[in-house]
């Protein structure tokens, strides 16, 4: 099926094509502003909300 000249399939490579651009300019955006890369502190975010949830269960635990 054909919309516009152009199949589904190919309408869908270019949105993942486009998604991928678009993921690589934000990191490139945010390393060059933050001299830091987004995949390290998203990284360091996730274990600090870890362990958060693991002090939490430990003191809703009790002695």
């Amino acid at each position: 099926m054909e919309i516009f000249g152009i199949t589904f399939t190919a309408y869908m490579f270019w949105k993942l094509v486009a998604l991928a651009v678009l993921a690589g300019v934000v990191n490139f955006i945010y390393s060059f502003r933050t001299g830091r890369n987004l995949s390290d502190d998203l990284e360091q975010l996730q274990q600090q909300e870890r362990s958060a949830k693991a002090q939490a269960m430990r003191e809703r635990a009790g002695p």
